[in-house]
């Protein structure tokens, strides 16, 4: 049995550890990106001020007994500002970071987090909510795909200037 719950400040620590587990994940697939111990603090202390400063959230996925974190969503509102883009279709809710244990992972956790931010996203009035993955985190992608997510936007990238 799994409960979500808007995250508490005896939270932050297992907060903190995912998003190093994120980043470490990502890493292993894009090496550019920084290592997780590195970011982790000021990387917290920024979804912190953005849910504060943007009407967002952050949920934690808890076990029920005990009570223990095994995962997190953040979320908030944001304007696109696509000047080819109707007005009405700027306005959305973006989903920053999700994260699972990997124990706890092919256990529709990540499918819960996403139910409830969307939930209390429409209640803050997004029509629209979007979200970012790395391209070769195909586990993410998939969950995305059976959550109704479709690609909205594609970034490519080439290393150029190197010897």
């Amino acid at each position: 049995m799994i409960d979500i719950t808007e995250w508490r400040q005896d939270d932050l620590v297992a907060i903190r550890s995912f998003i190093e587990q994120l980043q470490e994940h990502e890493r292993s697939l894009v090496p550019m990106l920084k290592p997780g111990c590195e970011i982790s603090v000021d990387y917290l202390q920024k979804l912190l001020s953005k849910i504060e400063a943007c009407n967002g959230l952050m949920l934690v996925a808890r076990t029920a007994k005990p009570s223990s974190p095994v995962g997190f969503i953040c979320a908030w509102m944001t304007h696109d500002d696509d000047d080819l883009l109707k007005e009405e279709a700027r306005a959305h809710a973006y989903i920053s970071d999700i994260f699972v244990e990997p124990d706890y992972r092919q256990n529709g956790i990540a499918s819960q987090l996403l139910k409830e931010v969307e939930l209390l996203m429409i209640k803050r009035g997004a029509k629209q909510i979007r979200l970012c993955s790395k391209s070769a985190n195909r586990q993410a992608l998939q969950c995305y795909d059976r959550n109704g997510y479709s690609a909205y936007e594609t970034i490519l990238t080439k290393q150029i200037g190197q010897s």
